[in-house]
């Protein structure tokens, strides 16, 4: 996922987004962004104008920093990468006696 899309969320920004596989679950599933299909100008330009709409931008401002705050802070993602490089070094050394 692009260091873009966490941006986005910690400023509270509306996320549309041409994203598929983890990204896009996250995006629509927490509603804060819009998918598009890549190279299709007309789709970007209909979301551009939904953005417009102070009510959906606002739903997607609320959500994106609620989707922040919950799991992706650097504080949270740092301690998820640590809990994850001392479990491997844990499984290695285990593998290394046995």
């Amino acid at each position: 996922i692009p260091n873009k899309f966490f941006e986005g969320l910690k400023y509270g920004k509306p996320i549309l987004f041409t994203l598929y596989g983890y990204g896009k679950e996250i995006l629509e599933h927490n509603k804060c962004g819009f998918y598009y299909k890549p190279g299709d100008a007309n789709s970007l330009t209909n979301l551009i104008d939904r953005m417009h709409s102070a009510s959906e931008r606002e739903i997607c401002t609320k959500n994106a920093l609620s989707l922040y705050k919950e799991g992706f802070t650097s504080e949270k993602i740092y301690a998820a990468y640590a809990d994850f490089v001392e479990k491997i070094a844990s499984e290695r050394k285990n593998e290394k006696i046995d």
